[in-house]
């Protein structure tokens, strides 16, 4: 009783919109009866080939929006991490000058230009909790906050960063990288292989990540030296690794 409740409105393909507070309309996503990933070792194995398959469906499929959408700025933490170079000498100066040669490296990575055949919307999160499992095993993306247009190998990176090692594991499993570019590779038209410009990606990724947590700790009056963070241990990784056959 005297509970607003919103007023859904329908289009001719049957997509379901409401309104927020300002007018504008919101989409409406249907329940999805299953659960969500989790990022153990056996959930990874079992569902990298689906899942790889899954993102290049969504690349497929978004291909047509990046002409009509304007592109967040992938290098965004990366310019803030460069900008903080005082400060980051500051508090860390055994590492910092490192960390800040990573950052530029990185930058260089975010500002190169990709082939507009490879540009689509990209998740820019897909990692394995962003990802529902139906009873059938048909896999379901959620989570589009830090989606944007942009190139597929940057998508696909970070895919292979967060599907290949989490933070708790030492090194990468390439059986798991593996099944992920295969399923990738199944359904995409790109077939991309994981060559140096793929590590690129996902070295900067890694550098993106590594820099929102340090300057995190920056603002709280917390900060840390960069060998704390997980993401830059993967960095540097990264370029160590060398190139499987996959």
């Amino acid at each position: 009783r005297n509970v607003r409740t919103p007023t859904i409105i329908s289009d001719d393909h049957g997509n379901l919109y409401s309104k927020d507070e300002n007018s504008s309309f919101i989409t409406v996503f249907s329940f999805i009866e299953g659960k969500s990933l989790d990022n153990s070792l056996v959930t990874r194995k079992e569902y990298a080939f689906k899942a790889g398959e899954t993102l290049a469906n969504l690349h497929i499929k978004a291909k047509d929006f990046p002409e009509k959408n304007s592109q967040r700025v992938l290098s965004s933490e990366i310019v803030m991490g460069l900008s903080e170079k005082d400060s980051l000498l500051k508090t860390s100066p055994a590492e910092a000058p490192g960390f800040i040669e990573h950052l530029e490296k990185a930058l260089t990575i975010f500002e190169q230009s990709s082939p507009k055949e490879y540009l689509s919307i990209l998740h820019n999160d897909f990692r394995p909790q962003n990802i529902i499992a139906t009873p059938k095993d048909s896999l379901y993306i959620i989570d589009f906050d830090w989606a944007t247009p942009g190139p597929v190998q940057k998508d696909l990176a970070l895919a292979l960063l967060e599907w290949g090692r989490t933070d708790d594991e030492k090194e990468f499993n390439i059986e798991i990288i593996r099944k992920f570019l295969k399923g990738y590779n199944n359904a995409s038209p790109f077939s991309l292989t994981f060559n140096q410009e793929l590590k690129d990606w996902m070295f900067a990724n890694a550098m993106s990540d590594a820099t929102s947590f340090i300057l995190y700790r920056l603002r709280i009056n917390k900060p840390t030296s960069p060998s704390k963070s997980f993401m830059y241990q993967k960095a540097i990784d990264i370029l160590n690794m060398e190139t499987p056959y996959i």
